[in-house]
């Protein structure tokens, strides 16, 4: 029930991105996209994921179940998030990155995220309290400078004890964000006890995001230049200093 309710809403939102994205990547559908302007039906195709492939020079992607070719002398692929055209086979390898920045999500204000620090090259962390890798991810962040800013976002996948703690620290976070990160990283879970529900609006709007992003599990990582890594780095330090953002990267502080 859970994960259905969860691909409606990824699909809804999806379509929203159509309208939101003029906004927040200047491009401009009424003029360069055709019928996205003016969407009248949807029907998901049976496939959740493309490869493209080059074959005697000719272009077309294939779907991961082998039984849905697009194909055509012009075949166009646009990045919404970026406004950037998908023209060539080597310019796939731009989609792994995540331009949080650039997304149609404000991850800061919108999810259930801990933040710390201010600026444009942030990194994302997407991780359950119980999750153990999360845990050394945690343990890792006195070697990251200060100024580096950071956003926490709590992902509680590992079922009822996660997800009852995350909300508990997400009402915590909304009052004070230095606590809710002391109690994650010191795993002050007797804390929140007395702690009341303020609701899971943040924590849905994760759930959905999350499959948005494409992340199947965590930790989650998402530097500021978008590159992004699963599990823990050996050194969150370096896979941070060696992904800083450029001008294009990090768009606007949101």
């Amino acid at each position: 029930m859970q994960n259905s309710w969860l691909a409606g809403i990824a699909t809804a939102l999806a379509l929203v991105v159509l309208w939101t994205i003029e906004a927040r990547a200047g491009v401009d559908f009424s003029a360069s996209a055709g019928p996205l302007a003016g969407i009248e039906r949807m029907e998901p195709l049976p496939a959740q994921q493309f490869s493209w492939f080059v074959s005697g020079g000719r272009n077309f992607l294939l779907s991961e179940n082998g039984r849905i070719a697009i194909t055509g002398e012009s075949l166009r692929i646009r990045d919404l998030w970026t406004g950037a055209d998908i023209a060539r086979i080597e310019d796939v390898a731009a989609l792994r990155r995540i331009p949080i920045a650039r997304a149609p999500i404000d991850v800061r204000g919108e999810l259930a995220t801990i933040s710390t620090g201010a600026g444009p090259e942030r990194t994302t962390i997407f991780l359950d309290p119980l999750c153990p890798h999360c845990a050394e991810l945690l343990r890792q962040l006195d070697t990251v400078p200060a100024s580096q800013p950071l956003d926490l976002v709590l992902y509680p996948v590992l079922g009822p004890d996660s997800q009852r703690i995350a909300r508990k620290l997400e009402c915590v976070r909304q009052k004070d964000p230095a606590q809710a990160l002391d109690i994650l990283r010191t795993k002050g879970w007797s804390r929140l006890a007395e702690v009341e529900d303020c609701g899971t609006t943040a924590l849905q709007k994760t759930f959905v995001v999350a499959r948005l992003f494409g992340i199947q599990g965590v930790p989650f990582l998402i530097a500021p230049n978008g590159e992004t890594h699963a599990g823990t780095p050996k050194s969150l330090a370096e896979f941070i200093a060696a992904n800083l953002a450029t001008p294009a990267d990090a768009g606007d502080d949101k």
